[in-house]
């Protein structure tokens, strides 16, 4: 079997989801006809149920009664029928949904994530993580807002080192369960509970009963049954009873409560009532019903518990005070019966009883949220690889990579390249514009990122140490503090000095740090000096390892000084007299060719004679 390249698999995983998508919008379409046609039977066959019957009343015809009857009859088989499409037709809005952003992603045009931005972690940003374009819209699949801040927390820190490789295990367990992966993504849409509300509904979880609530449901029961009590004997036996005074007191004890209830479950009334938590429970199902075969996810499955029955129980009660909607009902069945009381009850039995594991149960479901985003993200990239996670027992370098290319590039466009980075030691990397210097930093950055972080990384092999990112890339001026660009590029570098400094006590994670064209905002000769005074610097370090690129050829002597310290390596170009070619192909040595005065050239901007070679 002749394995796809990177193109042709993305290629047919798009082309997978685009009819999906197609499909799906067919069969929506086909429900949605169904639909409008039984809610038209519907309509029809109650009002000619009206009709006839007050017909059959008025002329006492015996005919329209029966045809009435039927009509009666018809209503409630469209009502039946009707609640299968009706409940039918959100979930294939999701699935549409679901195929179309997953194609969306392929492509590259997934959601941008500001919010995991943190000015305290630059690397954040200026390797992609998240932002416009960035890892972020090709990973989330989480839609609940626990599962987003775990998948969050898990790019930005990882897990524990030790727990990574069952992680992989569990992600590549699930990456093999695309059907039950694309119910769970299809029902975490529909559950719908934004932030507040979530933080509302936690907040309503934690809340203490209400004093005397037991005393009032005990004397709101005898009430009831004693007014439907006197109100039968009265109306079967004539006998004078008191139902009149019960019903009264009935009335004020509604009037009493229903202001102080009402503020309590109000929250839970909110936007679409049960069925975000309807759509919690279906989602909670999956979980509970399914036997994943993998250790990690039935520890996870295990220790969910039943959730399901509990959060069907919280559903009654909603839909039980939901009756609050229409005045002329909510009023009666709270004046003959106390309605409210006996739900608000419910509640509160529910609060007690379960409200205070909801919680861990949202906790546990978004760490599987964050385990089905991975296993997505493997299942559309089926060439991409686990990295394996060395302990500081383990022999070799640092970080040590085989054919590594940059995930977020199209596939068609990537180029991979072998990297080695060992403790004490650093590469400088020269090259013209655009041959791929930054692009290699990006790339090494973002990977180690990923397989920190529990992902399969875009490379045929990667072996790495737990480490830290200390990045200088992208780095701009900041109005807002007063600092110019290169300012806030010399506040950086110092930054990174002192976190490799740090890195070199015993226990502390050692670094990697990616330099990029360091200094370029002053004049060259103060460049230079500075430039190779960080780096004798970064050459202290003995636990920490990195790469800098420059186009400052004097800076690679310092690679005669300590050739056992130093690697170096560069990209070439070629002019074919119309355009530049670049391989992005990394090389040991120096770059021997510059394009700047050629591209200028380009562009039609004269500017002197320009060197190819």
């Amino acid at each position: 079997m002749v394995t796809p390249s990177p193109a042709e698999a993305a290629a047919r995983r798009l082309a997978l989801y685009q009819r999906g998508a197609r499909r799906m919008r067919r069969l929506l379409a086909r429900v949605e006809r169904f639909s409008a046609r039984v809610a038209l039977a519907r309509f029809l066959t109650f009002t000619l149920a009206l009709g006839l019957g007050y017909a059959a009343w008025s002329d006492g015809v015996w005919i329209y009664g029966a045809l009435a009857g039927l009509s009666a009859l018809g209503f409630l088989i469209a009502v039946y029928l009707h609640r299968r499409p009706f409940a039918y037709a959100p979930r294939l809005r999701a699935r549409v949904a679901l195929h179309e952003e997953a194609a969306a992603r392929l492509e590259g045009r997934g959601p941008a994530y500001t919010r995991g931005l943190d000015p305290r972690s630059p690397e954040l940003a200026e390797l992609q993580i998240f932002g416009e374009g960035g890892l972020w819209g090709r990973l989330c699949r989480a839609r609940l807002p626990h599962g987003q801040a775990r998948l969050e927390a898990l790019l930005k820190s990882g897990p524990a080192a030790s727990s990574l490789a069952e992680r992989q295990a569990a992600a590549e367990r699930l990456a093999g369960l695309s059907v039950w992966r694309h119910h769970f993504e299809g029902r975490a849409r529909q559950v719908a509970l934004d932030e507040d509300r979530l933080a509302a509904l936690l907040a309503w979880s934690r809340r203490p009963t209400l004093p005397h609530l037991r005393p009032l449901l005990w004397t709101g029961a005898a009430l009831v049954a004693l007014t439907w009590g006197s109100i039968l004997l009265a109306a079967l036996f004539d006998y004078a009873t008191p139902w009149r005074a019960t019903l009264i007191i009935q009335i004020l004890l509604f009037a009493l409560t229903t202001r102080r209830f009402g503020e309590d479950y109000a929250v839970l009334l909110s936007g679409e009532g049960a069925g975000p938590l309807l759509a919690l429970r279906e989602l909670l199902a999956l979980v509970e019903r399914r036997r994943f075969h993998d250790p990690l996810l039935e520890a996870q499955r295990a220790a969910l518990g039943h959730p399901t029955a509990d959060l069907r129980a919280l559903e009654g009660a909603i839909n039980g005070l939901a009756a609050r909607a229409s005045a002329l009902t909510w009023g009666a069945i709270n004046v003959l019966g106390l309605w409210e009381l006996f739900q608000y009850g419910r509640l509160s039995r529910w609060r007690e009883t379960a409200g205070a594991r909801l919680p861990d149960l949202l906790a546990g479901l978004a760490d599987i949220e964050a385990l089905v985003s991975i296993a997505g993200y493997r299942a559309d990239h089926p060439l991409s690889r686990w990295p394996e996670i060395l302990s500081d027992a383990d022999p070799g370098p640092l970080f040590e990579a085989r054919a590594l290319a940059h995930p977020l590039f199209a596939p068609s466009g990537r180029r991979g390249n072998d990297v080695t980075l060992a403790a004490g030691q650093l590469q400088i990397i020269t090259g013209s514009n655009m041959s791929g210097k930054s692009s290699l930093l990006r790339t090494i950055g973002l990977n180690a990122r990923m397989a920190l972080a529990g992902l399969p990384v875009c490379a045929e092999a990667l072996r790495l140490r737990p480490c830290a990112l200390s990045t200088s890339i992208q780095v701009t001026d900041a109005p807002g503090e007063g600092l110019s660009r290169f300012y806030a590029e010399v506040k950086r570098i110092k930054r990174i000095l002192d976190e490799v400094a740090s890195a070199e006590i015993e226990g502390a994670l050692p670094r990697i740090f990616l330099i990029d064209e360091m200094l370029s905002g002053t004049n060259s000769r103060e460049r230079h000096i500075a430039s190779e005074a960080i780096t004798r610097r970064l050459l202290e370090a003995r636990r920490s390892t990195g790469l800098i690129t420059t186009h400052d050829l004097d800076l690679v002597k310092l690679a005669e000084a300590a050739p056992a310290r130093i690697t170096l390596g560069h990209f070439s170009d070629h002019f074919d007299g119309e355009a530049l070619h670049f391989d992005y192909t990394l090389k040991p040595g120096v770059a021997r060719t510059t394009n700047a005065l050629l591209v200028l050239r380009l562009e039609g901007i004269e500017a002197g004679a320009a060197s190819t070679a």
